[in-house]
């Protein structure tokens, strides 16, 4: 996974990045990490593969054990979700959910590549173990 660390990179700045585009790319990412706890676990797990972390979405396909149009629709889904979210309105999460964001954000500060993906990993296979 070491190939993907640009992705928290640009969230962080590299030398002579533009300071006003890191603070962008960074609060894109936290607030793709809050809107996505509205989702449903796959969906959080493929926003956060895709969209915050770009992972390829043939190597979320693998991680997650499924189809590459899978992969597709559970994106689709998940922005559209986000999309027609009110970021005003509460969200609701469970005991499980808030210590996923904790996790989530935790991993994110401390450019923890490798932590983000397997958090979202176990993240879309908890409910299909009974989570």
């Amino acid at each position: 996974m070491h190939r993907i660390q640009w992705a928290l990179d640009d969230a962080y700045g590299s030398a002579g990045a533009d300071p006003a585009e890191t603070v962008a790319t960074r609060e894109s990412i936290r607030q793709t990490l809050i809107a996505s706890m509205r989702l449903a676990p796959r969906q959080r797990a493929v926003l956060m593969l895709r969209d915050a972390l770009r992972f390829p979405a043939t190597v979320v396909a693998s991680m997650l054990d499924t189809t590459l149009s899978s992969v597709h629709s559970a994106l689709q889904r998940a922005r559209a979700n986000v999309a027609g979210a009110d970021p005003g309105a509460p969200i609701s999460m469970t005991a499980r959910e808030h210590t996923l964001l904790r996790h989530y954000v935790d991993a994110f500060d401390r450019c923890d590549v490798r932590t983000l993906a397997e958090l979202a990993r176990e993240d879309a296979f908890a409910t299909t173990r009974g989570r």
